[in-house]
């Protein structure tokens, strides 16, 4: 009987083997990474849907719509990594607020009412914050000369804007 087989089979079943640990070993490797800009993204449309859920469940007053809206923007803001430049806008058409952080590498900015108001300003890094009105239903913001329109009504809003930098790539979510 001819035992050269065995030994080939054999070989084949090592080498197998081999390749499929090193593959094993490969799969269970994982590089750290933050969170994208996608998971940011949904994670503010879930929380702005829980925050305005909360206010129309609790029949909260103006003023305390207005702090819980601050707080909102402020914490995120806080929770963002210093390297995005972050807007939140809140309120009615007629009495708008926003917080912003600035990583000062551009400039966001906003027509109100009585004029142009920076959001962000480029070299000027720091948490902002102000206040503006329109007369229309529209608000119109600029990031790095591209437009963004928001539709403002009577009752309460809440939009941001977000731009990020990585790998010479800018990203910008709005809403």
């Amino acid at each position: 009987m001819d035992k050269k087989g065995q030994y080939y089979l054999v070989a084949i079943l090592i080498i197998v083997a081999i390749f499929i640990g090193m593959i094993s070993i490969q799969n269970i490797i994982k590089k750290e990474k933050s969170p994208s800009i996608d998971d940011l993204e949904l994670e503010l449309q879930l929380e702005k849907r829980a925050t305005f859920d909360y206010i129309s469940n609790n029949d909260l007053s103006d003023i305390e719509t207005d702090n819980l809206l601050e707080n909102f923007s402020k914490s995120f803001i806080s929770k963002i990594d210093k390297q995005k430049d972050v807007v939140f806008i809140y309120g009615n058409k007629n009495d708008l607020n926003y917080n912003s952080y600035s990583t000062g590498k551009t400039t966001i900015f906003c027509e109100f009412d009585l004029g142009v108001e920076n959001l962000t300003e480029k070299n000027n890094i720091g948490e902002f914050s102000g206040t503006g009105s329109v007369t229309g239903d529209s608000l119109v913001c600029y990031v790095d000369e591209n437009q963004y329109n928001f539709y403002v009504s009577d009752l309460r809003n809440l939009y941001y804007l977000i731009r990020y930098e990585y790998s010479n790539e800018v990203y910008i979510i709005s809403e």
